[in-house]
């Protein structure tokens, strides 16, 4: 790294395992100091692409895992073709993206990754940032800022279609839905590969195939052109149709702005534009309908500077961000600090005062369940004070008597402003209160507060976290046979979850995308935790459609499979007699003489409260008749 006053030049490499294809791009930064910023805080001036490898098929050892050894090697092998070494890397980014993240070995590779190829960030992109990624890499977003317009990006690669909204230079809105090409792998008309959404197409579409089945051609277009439906219907507007919403991995683009170009990227966008090639997938069908349904889409269609390297480059290119040269921390505090609650609070500067202050902070404590001193968190003020000294020396001492607990117990002290004041007001706390160590005052972050997340075993919750966008991470407890982990996870158990919504004070019980049994010490993935309306109309309910197709338990008010008869018949005739035999209905048994309360059943039951006329419920108890019990009281 060659540094001078104004000017850093930096190296770095994004790496992207794909659900399709995998590879990595090198590239020099020159980040330049803004004369126009108060703080003359860097930004990035130029990006000059240095090398980039070949795309190459991400190698799996099955449909599960990642075959890891192949891809460091490949990536090892691609550093040495660009004459780098690790060491030489600056910053970058490591993603494993779509369909990939789901792998059962995804963190591992991040880890090994990170470790072997310099100084980065490694994550499983989560679709809204992929979408982000994809939409500054290829081109774009500073295409929307030249032609001060409004373009959307879609970037189709093997497993999903990730969309952004740039609008002048900045994203405003993105969305991802499970389109893509490698969704169903075939290779000379046999399936190789798939993925659960190209069963819920195939399902849609009363089709039934699996791996090893030779497919028909007029099958195989209908799953594609159903695909570009579902694609086409989203990029137009909200997803409408079931099919689509199911296939939605994100909420809804918003489409309240006006929408003037759409750009394809990935690997499927370098088909559309006219590169020919094939992947051993229907990526190539895809593209050609989407081409051939142009037309059909809202706006016209643009090409990207960037297509399948766009995420790629995204990583390598876009990952970094430089804060203000205006904060302040005190050199004892040990770093790096992770997993740390943001506490937003709302201090109006135009009622500065140290009352005012106090009130907010212990405001924002609460809204979280939480109490001052306990644990590290992160106070966050956009505007709470005007830039001269009286004030500044007003907020600092607010902070100082809002605090004494965290002072107590000798917690870093974490506060972060919008605006570019924090080696202010730092020097002024240390300089006008007792807090000397253990500050940190962070500017020219824009942040939001975040719900709750938690893990459960039954009704024990086994682990917390307050949530902090797509990579919060949640740890989870087991049972170690003592009496403080009682009703915590036992081996193989699968954990359920809640989320806590600040805003509406309340427990809503969560899907997720996928469900792992619990091991010690292990490490998962899960793409997806969202909270939807049950079949009852409930948010975050628990009913459920039975087998009778009937909503069931939860708020439903109904027994789930109550319809069904004593031979498991929904709407069925048959019924236990009172001799606890199945009878009636297509059992072609006949009832005994006796109902459950050994009374002779009379010819007539029209009036269940006729003696002899006693039957068993649901519960199996014996109701009606001379019982005296209801029908499904117990339930």
């Amino acid at each position: 790294m060659v540094i001078n006053v104004d000017e850093l030049k930096l190296k770095s490499v994004g790496i992207d395992v794909g659900s399709s294809t995998s590879h990595l791009i090198m590239s020099e930064l020159t980040l330049r100091k803004d004369e126009n910023s108060p703080s003359r805080r860097f930004k990035v001036d130029k990006r000059e692409v240095l090398y980039e490898s070949p795309v190459i098929d991400t190698p799996l050892l099955d449909k599960n895992n990642i075959n890891i050894p192949e891809l460091i090697k490949f990536f090892q092998g691609e550093y040495e073709n660009a004459g780098i070494t690790p060491s030489d890397i600056d910053t970058g980014a490591v993603i494993v993206t779509g369909e990939t993240a789901k792998k059962r070995n995804a963190n591992e590779i991040i880890e090994i990754l990170s470790e072997d190829a310099g100084k980065f960030v490694a994550a499983t992109a989560g679709p809204n940032f992929e979408s982000m990624l994809a939409a500054l890499g290829s081109g774009v977003t500073n295409q929307s800022k030249i032609k001060q317009n409004t373009i959307l990006s879609v970037d189709i690669g093997g497993g999903t279609s990730n969309m952004a909204i740039s609008k002048n230079g900045e994203i405003v809105s993105t969305s991802c839905v499970n389109v893509g090409g490698r969704l169903l792998g075939i290779e000379e008309e046999i399936i190789w590969r798939i993925d659960n959404p190209a069963k819920i197409i195939m399902k849609e579409l009363d089709l039934n195939y699996d791996i090893g089945d030779k497919i028909l051609i007029k099958d195989l277009r209908m799953i594609v052109e159903k695909f570009e439906e579902v694609l086409r219907e989203v990029v137009n507007g909200p997803a409408s149709s079931s099919l689509a919403k199911e296939l939605m991995m994100t909420e809804d683009l918003d489409f309240s702005y006006q929408i003037d170009e759409i750009a394809f990227s990935g690997g499927v966008g370098e088909l559309i534009y006219g590169v020919s090639s094939e992947y051993r997938d229907m990526g190539h069908l895809l593209a050609m309908k989407i081409k051939e349904n142009r037309n059909k889409y809202n706006a016209s269609i643009v090409e990207p500077d960037n297509k399948i390297r766009a995420t790629v480059i995204g990583a390598g290119a876009y990952s970094l961000t430089i804060s203000g040269s205006t904060s302040f921390s005190d050199e004892n505090i040990k770093f790096p600090i992770k997993n740390i609650p943001v506490l937003k609070v709302n201090v109006d500067r135009e009622f500065l005062s140290i009352e005012h202050v106090i009130k907010e902070i212990k405001l924002a404590y609460s809204k979280f369940d939480l109490e001052e001193g306990q644990e590290i968190v992160a106070l966050y003020f956009i505007d709470p004070v005007r830039a001269a000294y009286k004030k500044l020396k007003l907020f600092a001492q607010a902070i100082e008597l809002s605090l004494p607990e965290t002072i107590r117990n000798n917690l870093p002290i974490i506060l972060i402003f919008e605006r570019d004041i924090g080696n202010s007001i730092g020097n002024v706390i240390r300089r006008e209160t007792s807090i000397k160590e253990n500050l940190m005052a962070i500017d020219e972050l824009s942040l939001n507060d975040g719900d709750w997340i938690a893990a459960f075993n039954g009704e024990t919750c086994i682990g917390s976290q307050v949530w902090s966008g797509e990579y919060t991470s949640l740890p989870i407890m087991g049972d170690d046979g003592s009496q403080w982990t009682n009703g915590y996870l036992e081996i193989g158990d699968i954990p359920t979850f809640k989320i806590y919504d600040v805003s509406a004070n309340t427990y809503y019980t969560a899907s997720s995308s996928e469900d792992y049994p619990f091991e010690n010490l292990g490490t998962w993935v899960v793409n997806s935790i969202s909270v939807g309306y049950d079949c009852a109309g409930t948010l975050g309910g628990i009913a459920y459609l039975d087998d009778c197709g009937v909503c069931s338990g939860g708020d439903s008010g109904h027994i789930p499979n109550s319809d069904q008869d004593c031979q498991g018949i929904c709407f069925g005739d048959a019924y236990f007699d009172g001799c606890g035999t199945c009878v009636g209905g297509t059992t072609g048994e006949d009832p005994c003489p006796l109902d459950c309360m050994g009374i002779l059943t009379p010819d007539d039951c029209s009036n269940p409260l006729t003696p002899g006329c006693a039957v068993f419920d649901d519960c199996g108890v014996c109701v009606q008749g001379t019982s005296g019990n209801t029908f499904n009281q117990d339930a």
